[in-house]
């Protein structure tokens, strides 16, 4: 664990979890909305599934997350995630410089990941998006949330407007249980400005798709109410990639990787199987 200070001097949190062995990869861990790079699916699961194949995983808590600097859930610009990522990849890079880097996104990270590999060419080698946040599905943000959030973010941008349904996240009860008590995870609303910033953000990303042509994976459960899974075909359609791949699972709700029992080692094998042959 460890900090770093982003280019307005703030203060963001940083994990690293190395190998036993020398590294094959760098592979950046980009969290959603109200988490942090501690959540315990990533110390227990989704980093440690990176571990057994070789990989060095590294993440950091966005600001307004977990123990990172800034009002919680707040943002005024969105391109500031990309940029603080930008930052923290590049320098894993200048200690790294032979590895490839991968991003592994969810849901909000999701776009973060996407629209970082947009501004940033070639701070990839490979983009994958778990759940991304194209198509905000109406039982998270309904419209009249949606219509509220840009009326008022510029008087009041920290008003919480909707209500996150955690019960939405996964189907399996004990990582909801573990969730809910972990004190660094967001557990109040969405708040106006954050809501415009993601909408803008998404609006410029499926403007500017053409621009997504590096190796891109996108999964998505077909049951997620909290990014539609028509979005992450659109960015498939869209992309303009020569190497992209697209998987739904049948049944699984928004936190691929929190699914029940043999549902979350599925999706990360074939993440996994999917790194591996672009090595």
């Amino acid at each position: 664990m460890s900090t770093m200070r982003n280019a307005d001097g703030q203060e963001l949190f940083c994990r690293i979890w190395r190998p036993n062995t020398e590294p094959k990869a760098l592979i950046f861990l980009c969290h959603g909305f109200g988490e942090h790079s501690g959540a315990y699916i990533y110390d227990t699961f989704v980093s440690q599934e990176f571990l057994k194949d070789g990989y060095l995983v590294f993440a950091h808590d966005h600001i307004g997350h977990g123990q990172s600097s800034g009002d919680r859930v707040h943002i005024d610009h969105f391109v500031t995630y990309c940029r603080d990522v930008k930052q923290h990849v590049t320098e894993m890079k200048e200690k790294y410089p032979s590895l490839p880097v991968f991003t592994y996104g969810h849901s909000m990270g999701g776009l973060i990941s996407l629209r970082t590999a947009m501004m940033y060419k070639d701070i990839f080698d490979g983009v994958i998006l778990s759940s991304p946040a194209i198509i905000i599905g109406t039982d998270f943000l309904p419209r009249t949330k949606v219509f509220l959030a840009k009326a008022v973010s510029w008087l009041v941008p920290q008003l919480e407007i909707a209500t996150v349904d955690g019960t939405l996240m996964t189907r399996d009860e004990e990582v909801l249980n573990k969730g809910a008590s972990d004190k660094l995870n967001w557990s109040g609303g969405v708040k106006a400005k954050w809501t415009t910033c993601i909408l803008d953000s998404i609006d410029f990303v499926l403007d500017n798709a053409n621009m997504i042509d590096f190796p891109l994976l996108v999964l998505n459960g077909d049951a997620d109410k909290i990014c539609d899974v028509s979005g992450a075909q659109l960015i498939y359609d869209k992309s303009n990639s020569p190497d992209k791949q697209l998987k739904v699972y049948p049944g699984y709700f928004h936190e691929l990787h929190s699914e029940p029992g043999d549902d979350r080692i599925v999706v990360m094998n074939d993440v996994r199987q999917w790194i591996t042959e672009r090595l």
